[in-house]
């Protein structure tokens, strides 16, 4: 349950903030459908990294990294379907 909420966050509130500030910028429709598409790409592997690193939280870095990552190929085909 915990995992869901990074993930969620990551794949799918990201990108609605992102496609919600468009308006205030004045991107091309190509440029903007890049920044939505990159706001909702999977959780660094980075973070993993440093929670090794500090020893703290592996496990759960671990299962939101692999969760988001999996999921990603999901929901990246609807927002590049959606923004096309």
């Amino acid at each position: 349950m915990l995992v869901s909420l990074p993930v969620a966050l990551r794949l799918v509130i990201a990108p609605l903030l992102a496609l919600a500030m468009l308006p205030l910028f004045t991107f091309s429709r190509d440029v903007g459908a890049v920044l939505v598409a990159t706001a909702g790409l999977p959780i660094a592997v980075n973070v993993f990294i440093l929670s090794a690193q500090y020893r703290t939280q592996e496990a759960f870095a671990s299962q939101i990294v692999t969760g988001s990552t999996l999921l990603s190929a999901v929901s990246q085909s609807v927002w590049l379907t959606l923004l096309r």
